[in-house]
């Protein structure tokens, strides 16, 4: 692709310049806010944005649901919906999405109708989200605008019939790379799931497929090597519960932690990146501080990361952790923090957790008993270290491949974000040398 022939000043910074003989137009030159309340009550499908589509929610009853829909707004085919709320706590979600349906979505978006292509609108707001315009319009702690506050942006406006042009190339290339994406995505997935029945059986089975076998007695466990045991977390484990957030104590008593929330906690590592600290008396302190070696698991949130383990390395001094959080202290001379490792990430495990968590909405949680009555498959010491020794190997490998894939991905999205804006801007002209015809 090339550029157009000629080009002029947009009047616009982030624009710089456009074709000669496109417009620079505000958008409430070209664009309406819409909002029709559901009062009707109408039973129409409930839409929802996700990942920068419209989709329709299939399950209802699942996730942060209303006690009814009459709150809720109706929008029609068209209908561009942004998502401009809690924009300083949130500069990675995609905020706009098309509609393609008829349905209702919550109120707190704003709908809006245009006069020209939509298809073509919502590309020039995508590559405006994407280049993170919206940000710089929030006010307020949370950062939440509406309409007024975007109405005056300016968009590049070509004629309608190069705005079809624009939008049938687009919607070609993008279809081509979402397949490219949904293939490697696809690779990643195998790959996980290759590296997890290698996980499950080493840690249940071992690493001898020959070896005699013997009922481990636990439903979800199955069968044992004869030379293993089967022992309850509280056995093998001390359980430490985390700090309450909330207490006040008197200043002068108090001295200032770091401590680490849910969100430092990640399946496989500790994340650093932005550390919380708290004022608590000294002695308080010190019943909540992790030691190297400490196996520190999630209480609660999304299903999938229920229980999701990580070990402490002392990265910080004196360093807490919330209640939200258990760090759990393994009897080296039965279990090797090592091992106990993949045992979390086992499927047993996962399934364990998940059977006995408390579930509100999309939400899971467990608690201290739950946790401490989770059975091991305990080999010797010695079998122990040959497991973690080959897993390591075998993670390795996995993960490697996996990051190269997601490298792809990456570079895939990162083309896909930059064809859309070059194209719906004017810096390439996608029509000249595409056996595109206009009209």
């Amino acid at each position: 692709m090339r550029a157009y022939d000629e080009y002029k000043d947009s009047g616009y910074d982030w624009l710089e310049k456009i074709p000669a003989h496109w417009k620079c137009l505000y958008l409430f030159q070209i664009c309406h806010e819409q909002y029709k309340k559901n009062s009707s009550k109408e039973e129409l499908p409930v839409l929802s944005l996700s990942y920068g589509k419209i989709i329709i929610k299939r399950n209802i009853n699942f996730g942060l649901t209303p006690n009814d829909y009459s709150t809720y707004q109706v929008v029609t085919k068209g209908n561009i919906i942004l998502r401009l709320t809690d924009l300083q706590n949130d500069q990675k979600s995609l905020r706009t999405g098309l509609v393609k349906s008829h349905g209702i979505i919550t109120s707190a978006y704003t709908c809006i109708s245009t006069y020209c292509n939509p298809d073509f609108i919502h590309y020039i707001l995508h590559a405006y989200d994407c280049h993170k315009i919206f940000y710089g319009f929030g006010g307020g702690v949370r950062q939440s605008i509406g309409y007024a506050q975007i109405k005056n942006i300016k968009l590049p406006v070509p004629p309608s019939e190069e705005q079809d042009a624009i939008v049938r190339f687009l919607d070609a290339k993008c279809a081509k790379i979402d397949r490219l994406i949904k293939l490697k995505e696809r690779q990643i997935a195998l790959l996980n799931e290759k590296k997890q029945l290698i996980i499950n059986q080493a840690v249940t089975r071992g690493l001898d497929p020959n070896v005699p076998m013997k009922d481990s007695g636990v439903d979800w466990i199955g069968e044992i090597p004869e030379g293993w045991e089967v022992s309850k977390l509280k056995y093998i484990g001390v359980i430490q519960t985390g700090v309450t957030l909330g207490k006040d104590y008197p200043k002068e008593t108090t001295s200032e932690y770091p401590y680490l929330c849910v969100a430092n906690v990640q399946d496989g590592y500790i994340d650093l990146k932005k550390i919380k600290f708290i004022n608590l008396p000294p002695k308080e302190a010190q019943r909540y501080f992790l030691q190297k070696g400490d196996i520190l698991m999630t209480e609660g949130g999304d299903p999938d990361k229920l229980g999701r383990g990580s070990v402490w390395n002392n990265e910080i001094a004196h360093c807490l952790h919330q209640n939200h959080i258990f760090a759990v202290r393994m009897d080296q001379n039965k279990v090797l923090i090592s091992f106990f490792r993949f045992v979390l990430q086992a499927q047993y495990c996962k399934e364990y957790f998940l059977l006995s968590a408390k579930q509100t909405t999309n939400l899971a949680s467990t608690n201290k008993t739950t946790l401490s009555n989770l059975y091991v498959a305990i080999p010797s010491l010695d079998e122990q270290e040959k497991i973690v020794e080959q897993l390591d190997k075998v993670v390795a490998i996995y993960k490697k491949q996996i990051k190269i894939i997601e490298k792809e991905i990456l570079t895939l999205r990162e083309y896909k974000t930059k064809i859309i804006s070059d194209c719906v801007t004017g810096k390439l002209n996608c029509i000249a040398d595409n056996d595109i015809t206009i009209g």
